[in-house]
């Protein structure tokens, strides 16, 4: 993704002592082993809907006590389930020009895939391994969950991705050594993958899940790339929903929050600019004098 090419740090994890008040027990679910493989996964995408649904449901009983890293468990393995098909027909995400693109699968050869670029109507070949997830068509979840919130298989999938991205932006926040950077990262994967699929759930007529979709993907994409200090890639989601949604506060709240963080960056690279021209200086003078009295 744009912005998240360079070098990690290799700063040591930080050892923590909390109070036994802080603790809690497992919830009930957490003491059963999860094990999602690719043994288990039928070849049909209708049929891991449900189970994908109650482990999504579960993985929010854990991001609702801030429990992050086991919510992210049981979200990546919900999405395991939901993304591991491909199918002549379906959709998948693959990755073009450093950016998730969504193209429809043509036919499936020996590690070769026909696909077409559903932005563009662009033919081409890709390998399984350019394809980052599959897409489950829309209006897939079986009927007594067709009233909830996640109202088809695309829209779980979108979901899933959207809740994880909250967990990594929270874990990032909180974090100071070196999986800040790949938490912010992780971030930015989601909501990228999430905003490319949004296309293909604005079919079902609801225009309340389109636009939340689209507005948290935009907002939650736009707080990791500030948090990352690539203020340009986080000014570019943010001018998109000042102007798609001129009148949202939390949108608006994070936008001054980027001025600020902007002018206070700028300000301590002048600072570090005028010390170093300072070092150089003095560096030169004292060579300088050096020479003079050699000769």
């Amino acid at each position: 993704i744009d912005g998240y090419d360079d070098d990690d740090n290799d700063d040591d994890d930080d050892d923590v002592t909390v109070a036994l008040s802080f603790l809690a027990p497992l919830l009930p679910f957490e003491q059963e082993p999860l094990s999602i493989s690719t043994n288990n996964i039928p070849s049909s995408p209708s049929i891991p809907i449900g189970v994908a649904t109650n482990i999504k449901k579960e993985g929010d009983k854990l991001f609702s006590l801030r429990d992050d890293v086991a919510a992210i468990e049981r979200y990546e393995a919900a999405l395991y389930l939901t993304s591991a098909v491909i199918s002549i027909g379906g959709c998948v995400i693959i990755k073009l020009k450093g950016r998730p693109i969504v193209a429809e699968v043509d036919c499936i050869n020996d590690g070769d895939i026909d696909v077409t670029i559903v932005e563009t109507a662009e033919e081409r070949t890709v390998t399984l391994n350019d394809v980052l997830m599959c897409l489950l068509p829309p209006h897939q979840l079986p009927k007594e969950q067709e009233q909830e919130e996640t109202t088809d298989g695309a829209g779980l999938q979108v979901a899933l991705l959207l809740n994880l991205s909250r967990c990594c932006l929270r874990l990032a926040e909180r974090t100071n050594n070196s999986m800040k950077k790949e938490y912010n990262r992780a971030a930015v994967k989601g909501c990228s993958f999430a905003l490319a699929m949004a296309d293909t759930v604005r079919d079902d007529g609801t225009a309340k899940a389109n636009k939340s979709m689209d507005y948290t993907g935009r907002y939650l994409r736009a707080r990791a790339y500030m948090n990352g200090n690539l203020f340009k890639h986080a000014a570019g989601d943010l001018k998109y929903l000042s102007k798609r949604y001129p009148s949202d506060v939390p949108a608006q709240r994070l936008s001054r929050e980027l001025k600020r963080r902007e002018m206070q960056t700028r300000k301590s690279e002048k600072k570090l600019a005028k010390e170093v021209c300072r070092w150089v200086d003095k560096v030169t003078t004292t060579s300088t004098n050096e020479e003079e009295e050699v000769q």
